[in-house]
């Protein structure tokens, strides 16, 4: 029996980051600018974890910078591919054990 050419090369379909602004080169910021680009963050999301299902509080210091996008992959270090998360959310979507709607919560994400 030959292998339907149909299924062999199904692609997964890629996330919608429609709307989202990447920089033409990636850039490495200074610690200085990279603890403020974590702060800016934090403030967009309000200083608590964006996991609506997470009911642990953390002081400040406490919190996680998520990339949403890998740092090493493509270092994109702006605000739109970061996310706080509290740690226990933080290491389980490292683990991929908790999926969170990253383009959605963007999305919503008060403008300063």
């Amino acid at each position: 029996m030959k292998p339907d050419p149909k299924n062999k090369h199904k692609k997964k379909k890629p996330v919608d980051w429609t709307g989202f602004a990447y920089p033409k080169l990636a850039v490495k910021l200074s610690p200085y600018e990279y603890s403020k680009l974590k702060q800016r963050v934090h403030a967009l999301d309000g200083w608590h974890c964006v996991n609506p299902n997470c009911s642990e509080i953390y002081r400040r210091s406490e919190l996680h910078f998520h990339h949403i996008v890998p740092r090493g992959r493509l270092r994109l270090d702006i605000s739109e591919n970061g996310v706080t998360l509290c740690p226990a959310c933080h290491r389980l979507v490292e683990d991929k054990i908790l999926c969170l709607n990253f383009p959605e919560i963007i999305k919503n994400r008060k403008k300063s």
